[in-house]
């Protein structure tokens, strides 16, 4: 269980009238200012103030149980398993947003509230916005001048109303499977079935003349599916084995998206919205790979795949056309047309014990995948796009030392960009995630059998958390910068 409170937060908004930004050359990410006088805090007048505060509750329960017997009619090795699995997932949020407009006549410029602190020109060259204001002096400001902001009701509940929800998630799934030697031939044959329950609860904001009232919004979903598998491995060496697959997965959307709510970024000018309607996608997969033990202690293994993709979730962008929140941007999670994934992928596994005594507690992984795919979007018939959520290339190590009590690893994640938003626009609007590594670490130290102790600390090279561009000259679209996390922790295991 999870539960997640933020403080209150308080956001002044400052406007200034003819900024101009230019870029210098046609590759370049971000823009230039070329105002000059961005440093005279008394052309930015306050226009607006908002008090923000939420909760955020995630409680999950599972069980499972899996039972395995050995038919006297089968081989000795050979075996049936079958199992069952519940898994419930409950989300609550609430979030409330009281946004109030200074007064005509009441408005005050910056030079009052101008802050001792620069933002870090982190983002490029140019990039510097000048003059900031201290938060903590504005809400100073507005407690000493009540009368002169005035709170916007409906907005206000606009804002807050449609981002409370509750969402709730039940999924039950079945399997049986029979594991089956014949000499060098192994085969794993089974059979999956999942059952998906969705039910959610939001609030809608019904305008009148001259009232609005706030009214509850419900929404639900219910799909089974069933997933064969084949698996067929032939062992042509000791050392070589070559395995076949036919498998179908399913990749459900976040339960959270499939909720009926509606959150405003005034910041960003962007609205977020649930959809009830989204489905998961399938996938049938197929597999060839080849598993090579060219010396003790190492696994070296290549494998092709494709994927057939059906109801491909992306995520959806548009322009709202009128209303108080007219020109932002919308975002909701949608369901696109038939997709394609296909590629490889060349992983090794090495005990460096095998290649001197002196490494015995070290091991490494290191994997590369190289992806192709073609998707459909409503957005943009006719066009092929790759498909959301994909990178061309993707590289996963990591370097291990494992003891009787003590396991450490340092961690390398490196991913190419990829499609996160389609426009309606053109492909001179669709957002991608620009080319990211991290580099994570996490350590244990087993104090007794039933505690350990542990530290997992992520983006130790303080990457950006998120880095969007837009269009095909990878424009600067949005940052979100979260430096480093550390989590510190003991585990109880028994």
């Amino acid at each position: 269980e999870e539960k997640e409170t933020s403080a209150q937060r308080e956001i002044a908004r400052f406007d200034a009238d003819a900024v101009a930004l230019s870029y210098d050359g046609a590759q370049d990410r971000f823009p230039g200012i070329v105002d000059p006088q961005r440093e005279d805090a008394t052309r930015y007048v306050m226009s607006g103030y908002d008090r923000a505060a939420g909760e955020e509750e995630l409680k999950t329960d599972l069980a499972a149980a899996d039972i395995t017997w050995w038919p006297a009619w089968l081989g000795e090795n050979d075996t049936i398993k079958t199992g069952v699995k519940f898994v419930a997932n409950d989300l609550a949020q609430v979030r409330r947003t009281d946004v109030h407009a200074v007064k005509p006549g009441r408005a005050p410029d910056m030079s009052g509230f101008v802050a001792a602190w620069r933002r870090d020109d982190f983002l490029g060259r140019g990039f510097d916005p000048g003059v900031l204001p201290d938060a903590a002096a504005v809400g100073r400001w507005v407690a000493a001048h009540p009368d002169a902001v005035e709170r916007d009701d409906l907005v206000s509940a606009l804002r807050s109303a449609p981002a409370s929800f509750t969402s709730r998630e039940r999924v039950g799934a079945g399997y049986v499977m029979a594991n089956i030697h014949a000499g060098r031939w192994r085969f794993l044959a089974g059979g999956r079935y999942e059952y998906t329950w969705l039910d959610s609860t939001g609030n809608e904001v019904i305008v009148g003349d001259p009232d609005f009232i706030v009214q509850p919004r419900e929404a639900s979903n219910a799909y089974g599916n069933f997933f064969p598998s084949l698996h067929a491995r032939y062992r042509l060496n000791p050392a070589t084995a070559v395995i076949a697959s036919y498998t179908q997965t399913i990749r459900r959307p976040d339960f959270d998206d499939t909720a009926p709510f509606r959150i405003v970024e005034t910041d960003e000018r962007r609205i977020r919205e649930g959809n009830p309607e989204a489905r998961a996608m399938v996938y049938d997969n197929l597999d060839l790979a080849f598993d090579i033990e060219p010396a003790k202690g190492a696994l070296v293994s290549w494998d092709w795949f494709y994927r057939a993709v059906s109801d491909s979730l992306y995520t959806a962008t548009s322009t709202v056309a009128d209303g108080p929140f007219a020109g932002y941007r919308l975002e909701r999670i949608e369901n696109g047309g038939d997709s394609s994934l296909w590629g490889s992928k060349l992983s090794w596994q090495q005990d460096l014990g095998t290649v001197s005594a002196r490494l015995s507690p070290f091991s490494w992984n290191l994997a590369y995948t190289f992806s192709q795919s073609s998707a459909e979007y409503p957005e943009r018939p006719g066009e092929s796009l790759p498909l959301a959520g994909v990178s061309e290339h993707d590289v996963q190590a990591a370097l291990s030392y494992a003891s009787e009590r003590m396991y450490i690893q340092l961690g390398l994640e490196l991913e190419s960009r990829w499609l996160r938003r389609v426009s309606e626009v053109g492909p001179e609007k669709d957002v991608y995630m620009a080319d990211i590594y991290y580099l994570n670490l996490l350590a244990e130290y087993r104090i007794n059998p039933t505690w350990t102790a542990f530290i997992d600390w992520e983006n130790i090279n303080r990457a950006f958390e998120e880095d969007a561009r837009e269009g095909s000259g990878m424009r600067a679209y949005g940052y979100r910068w979260d430096p480093w996390k550390i989590l510190v922790g003991v585990r109880f295991e028994r």
